[in-house]
């Protein structure tokens, strides 16, 4: 009864009490709505990692050339030194550990399994496709693995033609510049060159190149020898082709196996682009035995 004579008493200070709480609430959520969304962003370091977790392939787009696109891009996101990529091998065991099937997109459950499980931050998919008309279409996905954030779907096209080498490199630098783009990331960045050398083996062994990597980071050896084999046999002066078979032989613990191949991709490193060159060598210097070459580099 004291609280209803109160209201009924006193209804003009107490509407003016409504009014100072409705506007001291609004303007709590003022502050707070950009606060939330700054502390999503803030959510990233300032060098994020990313995990590229790879286009599934679509209709009219075989396995190997999804592969060679996921190449091309973590090359090509390497490239920006505001970015830390993790490598395919620890994508791959990652993948293996927690059960991943090739998607467009994750839970946020899988993702934030992703993160403790490889340091994670974003996490790229997608689905490539292909039309005969229009050439290959990307769709590219970029989720933060701490709360399964999905940014705005990257939509992308190659003109029409031949979906080889040199146009899944060209597509995957261009996705990896509207990537950066999208993580405000302004400045210059070697992405075309590094997208180019990833997939630096000729069309006659570029297919069984990137299935026979894919294969040796799962520990399908069996597959892996196959495919690599191949891949260095029509390839013989393919520095990235001989690379890889040696470190099949260096996990066989096919030692001289793996020195002659090492002394294959050395001998054919001048068919590298300028600023290419120093990786694939010091690699190669360690798969040939030569320990104090590669760390004179």
């Amino acid at each position: 009864r004291e609280v209803l004579r109160d209201l009924a008493g006193g209804g003009a200070r107490w509407r003016r009490h409504a009014l100072l709480a409705a506007a001291l609430l609004g303007a709590g959520l003022a502050v707070l709505l950009p606060l939330r969304h700054s502390v999503v962003e803030r959510s990233l370091s300032s060098h994020p990692v990313v995990a590229v977790l790879g286009a599934r392939p679509g209709a009219g787009v075989p396995a190997w050339q999804a592969q060679a696109f996921d190449e091309a891009l973590t090359a090509a996101l390497g490239a920006d030194p505001g970015l830390r990529v993790l490598s395919p091998q620890t994508v791959a065991e990652s993948a293996v550990d927690l059960g991943l099937a090739p998607a467009e997109t994750y839970a946020p459950e899988t993702l934030q399994q992703l993160r403790r499980r490889a340091g994670a931050e974003l996490a790229l998919a997608g689905l490539l496709g292909s039309d005969p008309a229009a050439g290959l279409q990307l769709a590219l996905r970029l989720q933060q693995t701490s709360n399964g954030v999905e940014r705005p779907v990257l939509q992308l096209s190659a003109p029409a033609g031949p979906a080889d080498g040199a146009a899944l490199a060209a597509l995957a630098s261009q996705a990896a510049d509207v990537v950066r783009a999208e993580l405000g990331h302004r400045e210059p960045a070697q992405t075309a060159p590094a997208a180019r050398a990833a997939l630096g083996v000729q069309p006659a062994g570029l297919a069984a190149y990137v299935e026979g990597l894919h294969r040796l980071r799962r520990f399908d050896m069996v597959a892996a020898r196959e495919r690599l084999t191949t891949a260095a046999e029509a390839e013989p002066a393919s520095p990235h082709a001989q690379l890889a078979l040696a470190r099949l032989w260096l996990t066989l613990h096919q030692d001289e196996a793996a020195r002659e191949a090492g002394r294959r991709a050395l001998a054919a490193l001048a068919s590298l682009p300028p600023g290419t060159q120093r990786d694939v060598e010091a690699e190669a210097l360690v798969a040939a035995g030569e320990w104090q070459r590669a760390l004179a580099l």
